[in-house]
């Protein structure tokens, strides 16, 4: 099947499972999600600025950083949203490019930023004792710099790599390379969600181990408070 047969295939599929885009319901559901998105978001980022408390702990850069990929993110829907809304926004080149662009860069940055929170914890819980040391603002800042350009430089790549031809539908089968897909996208975001699980599956080993050691030092010292309390009834 070669690519034509595999664009009029996925045109008329997507025609038929997107029979609700553009109905009242497929309305009011995305504007809530937006609404919710930028309200909540907002909301965080307005409380870590305008608190000392908040802004003062080296945590809450990547909260905050992630906050800002997330309104992002939210920003991103009601683009999505014009192109079922206004039949001929979709013809643009720039505004189809810029679609995907404006998706991947959110998600990938939103991803970065859970990864770095990730791997934040995991230094205060493993290392506690050296977490001032190897987690400073700079080291913070600048890893949130890294994030985000590295998630600019993979989303811009459709700019000058791409499918987009006159008449083509714009959507991900059509416009985005399957080789982006395949060796790009599909590896980096893989990549980074097993890296966070390992991350999370040691900080669950090493709070379980801590649990273990409290509950065991609580039993001890109820055990020589009962002695000492029936050592000092027998001498009563």
């Amino acid at each position: 099947m070669n690519r034509m047969e595999r664009t009029l295939v996925n045109s008329s599929t997507e025609t038929q499972l997107c029979t609700y885009c553009g109905t009242t319901l497929w309305m009011c559901i995305n504007i809530c999600s937006v609404s919710a998105t930028l309200i909540g978001n907002s909301l965080t980022i307005s409380a870590i600025l305008f608190s000392k408390k908040l802004n003062s702990v080296i945590s809450n850069y990547f909260v905050f950083s992630l906050a800002v990929s997330d309104l992002l993110v939210g920003v991103s829907i009601p683009y999505h949203m014009c192109f079922y809304i206004m039949a001929d926004f979709g013809k643009s080149e720039s505004n189809c490019l810029f679609r995907f662009v404006l998706t991947a860069f959110a998600c990938a940055t939103s991803i970065c930023n859970l990864f770095f929170i990730a791997t934040d914890r995991y230094i205060a819980i493993i290392y506690p004792l050296h977490y001032s040391r190897f987690m400073t603002k700079r080291i913070a800042v600048i890893l949130i710099i890294i994030g985000w350009l590295a998630s600019f430089s993979i989303a811009a790549i459709p700019i000058v790599w791409n499918d987009w031809r006159e008449g083509v539908k714009c959507d991900v089968i059509n416009i985005l390379p399957n080789n982006y897909l395949k060796f790009i996208l599909t590896p980096v975001f893989v990549l980074i969600w097993i890296m966070m699980f390992i991350l999370y599956a040691r900080i669950c080993k090493e709070a379980s181990g801590h649990a273990k050691r409290i509950r065991g030092s609580s039993n001890i010292q109820s055990s020589l408070t009962l002695k000492d309390t029936k050592s000092f009834q027998v001498k009563i």
